[in-house]
Formats: C-alpha cells, structure tokens, sequence
C-alpha cells in the first residue's frame, strides 16, 4: 500500500499523505507551493509512485487511486484546514491518463520532449482490414460480432505489446505510429462489445 497517512512531515508541515515527491501539495499550511507545484505539472508517475514506463500495474493504478480519493476527501480536507479542498478533477485527470494505454503513451511520449501531434493511422491495409471487421459489426449477428470482439482483443495486445518494444528502443515513429492504430481499434472494440452485448 501507499502509507499515505501522515500527520506530520519532515519540512514540519501537517501534510494528509506522506509522499516522496508531492507532500506540500496535500498540506494546508504549503497551500501556496503546492499550487505552484500543480500549477507548473505534477508527473503522473511520480505521484502515483510508478516507473515511467509504458507497462504499468493496472490494478496498482487502482488501487492507489482509491486510496488517494478516501485521503482526499473533501469533507476530511475541510477539517484540515483547506480552504480549496478539490482535489477530485486532479486527480481523476491523471488516474485516466495513465489508466488509458493511448493516452499513457502519449503522456509519456511528452515527459520525453517527443512531439505527438495528432493521431492517425496511415497504414492503407490495416485500415481496410479494420474497416472490413467493422463492417461485419453491422451486417452480422451477435455470435459473429463476438468473433470480431475476440479477434480485436488479440489485436490491441499485440499492439500495446509493439508499442513498448518501440518505446523501449526509442522509435519515436513507430510509438506515433501504433498508439494511432491502437486508438483506431479501441474504437472498433467499443463497437464490437455493444454488437455483441446487444
């Protein structure tokens, strides 16, 4: 777990979590650093005590995320001492930005000064065979639809799988390259589970 609870910290302030990185940023009497801290960008990583790493713990992510939101309870951070006591927004921003595998890798794509831009797939032959799936959502029943889903499942792990071999070696146009599949085919999974679900 996190030992996030603290009534005290080193610098002598009364932070509600005892956090390597960000503690004035949970403290009402470091309200003005901490907001400066916010202000100039937290690393979602860091604050969530995982490695810059494309492959994260999911559940880890979770888990910590749940115990930052009973921490940081607005009720419990009124008594306190804080005046401004919404950290939900925040919070939630970065939990789904590492949470999602396309919007992880371009967060991380960013710490690392490589530029993102927009997203898109420029990959004639995946997109047909993509768009021929897609069409089968629509032409089919449910039990193809389920094929369909299971077959874009296998698909967005050997993505994600590529995409952290590419980020491994640096290949800044091939990370650039998948994250637009992978968000082509998130797309097409959403498509395929309410077919199939129907």
């Amino acid at each position: 777990m996190l030992n996030l609870l603290s009534r005290r910290f080193s610098h002598n302030c009364k932070s509600l979590i005892k956090h390597p990185h960000y503690c004035k940023i949970f403290c009402p009497l470091c309200y003005e650093e901490g907001q400066e801290m916010l202000e100039s960008g937290v690393n979602y990583f860091k604050l969530f005590l995982l490695p810059e790493t494309y492959s994260i713990d999911k559940a880890t992510l979770s888990q910590k995320y749940r115990a930052f939101q009973k921490i940081l309870h607005p009720d419990k951070l009124r008594a306190h001492g804080f005046t401004n006591p919404n950290y939900s927004k925040f919070l939630y921003q970065a939990y789904k930005t590492l949470e999602d595998d396309v919007e992880r890798g371009k967060y991380l794509m960013e710490l690392m000064q490589e530029s993102v831009g927009e997203l898109e797939v420029k990959d004639v032959d995946f997109l047909e065979e993509q768009l021929e799936k897609r069409a089968l959502l629509f032409e089919e029943g449910e039990e193809e639809a389920k094929e369909v889903l299971d077959d874009v499942k296998g698909a967005i792990q050997e993505i994600t799988e590529k995409i952290e071999k590419c980020f491994n070696k640096g290949d800044w146009a091939s990370v650039k390259d998948l994250l637009g599949k992978l968000s082509f085919m998130r797309k097409l999974e959403l498509e395929a589970r309410h077919k199939a679900c129907a």
